[in-house]
């Protein structure tokens, strides 16, 4: 917490002098226990940070405060100078609820050494899910501990992210797991869902070149994992904690077309925050295009920017730094933002992930498992009726 309380204390420099700013920093299963007992108690914070569908539930809470009347008197601050996924994804009932603060994505790596080792072209990763399947069985030895592939999270527990991925990788093949815009039907069924859940379970359970669940989960830095899921974030990491791995990244394979999952964090203002004024005029200066571009080049908080101007800046722009590949895949047309359902963690996690459990670890059949998650999913949404 005290790389970000640099940048507020800036803040107080410039503008505040005197004011004392308190960052806390709560872990995530704490988080929403945390603010609510907060706000119920009468004393909530003025700002946090949220992933994007706690943003919103906030404000389809009347927990969070629309942002449209201090945008329209701060001309320094343009939502149009930010991504437009960012942007959308933080827009509750068309009043924007948070400003981006920056983006979250997975992709795909591999290591180069062990393509080589088995024939494959170190500096052309898959394209499609053909040929990542057949990449994997390559690539996987079983004498030796090496896997082909590793999917990104599959549990147990169930948590909201798997279904995030998994949503991707429909995507993908062409489909979607709403039947509309509105988001009021889940066709997590359909068979492009089925396509891809299949794919995944061939990869485990047919082709054995897919890490199962009750192996152990090998780190990328053994040297012996060939293809990964990193978030676009935290992949380069490895640079100093495997320093010697020579690896690559680029956009994950598709069955018919080009997606990702452009998840993004906000600065939110409370509703019921006693210093909203303050607390706006911190979140504004910490998201000026400078403080950005200073906070998020910073070896301990780097991050994917949301604000367009500072992608072609460094060191995202700087070949060296390992930056381009992640900077290429959120530019590609075909990212979209995380889509939003009030109360999306419990949805999610109580009526879709268990189910893609099952799927993944073939207690039901990818096309049975994904009936159930459809079933499941809305009936909870005809019990919960939006209004």
């Amino acid at each position: 917490m005290n790389a970000w309380k640099t940048f507020y204390d800036r803040f107080v420099q410039a503008q505040a002098p005197g004011l004392q700013v308190e960052v806390q920093g709560i872990p995530n299963a704490e988080y929403l226990p945390k603010l609510t007992a907060a706000i119920v108690g009468g004393a909530p914070p003025d700002s946090c940070r949220f992933k994007e569908n706690l943003n919103n539930d906030m404000a389809a809470r009347r927990n969070a405060l629309a942002l449209d009347g201090y945008l329209a008197k701060d001309k320094a601050l343009r939502l149009a100078d930010f991504t437009p996924s960012s942007v959308e994804a933080l827009t509750y009932r068309d009043k924007p609820y948070g400003v981006p603060h920056y983006h979250q994505y997975v992709i795909l790596g591999w290591n180069k050494t062990l393509f080589k080792q088995v024939g494959l072209n170190p500096e052309q990763p898959p394209q499609t899910w053909t040929e990542l399947r057949d990449y994997a069985r390559r690539l996987t030895n079983p004498d030796s501990g090496q896997w082909g592939f590793k999917l990104y999270e599959y549990g147990p527990p169930a948590r909201e992210q798997q279904f995030n991925w998994f949503m991707e990788w429909v995507w993908r093949a062409g489909g979607d797991v709403w039947a509309d815009k509105a988001r009021t039907r889940s066709t997590v069924d359909a068979p492009e869902s089925v396509e891809a859940m299949q794919t995944m379970v061939s990869m485990i359970a047919g082709d054995r070149s897919t890490i199962p669940q009750d192996q152990p989960q090998i780190a990328v830095e053994t040297g012996k994992l060939a293809m990964w899921m990193p978030t676009a974030v935290g992949v380069l990491n490895l640079k100093r904690t495997a320093p010697d791995l020579d690896f690559g990244l680029a956009p994950m394979p598709r069955s018919t077309q080009f997606a990702t999952q452009l998840q993004v964090n906000s600065l939110a203002i409370m509703a019921s925050a006693p210093e909203r004024d303050i607390a706006w005029a911190a979140t504004a200066f910490v998201s000026q295009e400078e403080q950005m571009q200073a906070w998020q080049a910073d070896q301990e908080l780097s991050a994917v920017p949301v604000r367009k101007a500072l992608l072609d800046k460094a060191p995202w722009s700087d070949p060296a730094s390992g930056w381009k590949p992640i900077i290429d895949v959120l530019k590609m047309p075909g990212g979209r933002p995380k889509p939003h359902i009030p109360e999306w963690d419990e949805f999610t996690e109580k009526n879709l992930c268990p189910f893609l459990l099952d799927a993944w670890t073939q207690v039901k059949t990818p096309k049975d498992a994904l009936t159930e998650a459809a079933r499941q999913a809305n009936a909870w949404i005809a019990a919960h009726p939006r209004t």
